[in-house]
C-alpha cells in the first residue's frame, strides 16, 4: 500500500482536507488542494509501484459507497493511459465497513495482471481490500493500493502501536509514498 498522508483523526489539517472534500460543496481551495495531491501521488511516483513490481499496471478508482465520483473524476482527468482503466461498481447488496470482495462488481472485460487501485482515504481498509479481493477474482494477479490519505484514530490500539513505533508521520512531497524513503531503482533485467 502507499499512502501519501497521514492525518490524524479530527485534529489535523489533512483530515480536515479530506473531510471537506467528500462533502457536498467542498469549495474550491480544497478541490484544488485534493487535485494536487492526488497528481503529486500518483504522476510523482506511478513509475515507483511499476519498479517494485517488475509489472506495468491497470488501474482503477475505487467507487464510493455512497455515489460521490468526484475522485474518479480527478484520476480520469490526470490518466496517461485511460484506456488502462479498470472499471469498478458498488454492488447492490453492499454491506459497510466488512471484507467482503462482494461488495464490488468489475465492469471490465480485461483485468491486467497488476492493478493500481486509488483511493482517497483509509479508514478501516474493507471497501479497498474488499475492491482488490473482487479484482483478483476477476484475473489480477497483484493490486497495489495507493491512498491520498491514510486516517489514523490513535485511540484504536494497532493505529496506537503504529504511531509509537513509527511516530507522527509527517508529509513530505519528496518521499515516496510506496518505500517512505528514498523512490526505488528501476528494476534491471
Amino acid at each position: 500500500m502507499g499512502v501519501l498522508v497521514y492525518a490524524e483523526e479530527y485534529d489535523s489539517q489533512s483530515y480536515k482536507v479530506v473531510h471537506q472534500y467528500k462533502s457536498s460543496n467542498p469549495g474550491r481551495e480544497v478541490k484544488r488542494v485534493m487535485e494536487m495531491l492526488v497528481a503529486l501521488g500518483l504522476r510523482g511516483h506511478i513509475e515507483c509501484v511499476m519498479n517494485l513490481s517488475g509489472r506495468s499496471i491497470g488501474w482503477a478508482v475505487l467507487p464510493s459507497s455512497k455515489g460521490r465520483t468526484r475522485l474518479g473524476e480527478i484520476v480520469r482527468s490526470i490518466a496517461r493511459r485511460p484506456d488502462g482503466e479498470v472499471r469498478l461498481a458498488v454492488s447492490p447488496d453492499f454491506q459497510r465497513r466488512r471484507l467482503r470482495p462482494e461488495n464490488f462488481v468489475v465492469k471490465s472485460a480485461d483485468v491486467p495482471q497488476h492493478v493500481l487501485l486509488v483511493d482517497d482515504s483509509w479508514v478501516s481498509g474493507s471497501n479497498a481490500q474488499s475492491a482488490a479481493a473482487a479484482l483478483k477474482r476477476a484475473g489480477a494477479v497483484e493490486v497495489s493500493v495507493f491512498t491520498v490519505a491514510r486516517i489514523l484514530d490513535p485511540g484504536y490500539g494497532a493505529t496506537s502501536r503504529f504511531l509509537k513505533t513509527h511516530g507522527r508521520p509527517a508529509f513530505d512531497p519528496v518521499k515516496c509514498p510506496w518505500t517512505g524513503g528514498a523512490c526505488p531503482d528501476p528494476l534491471r533485467p
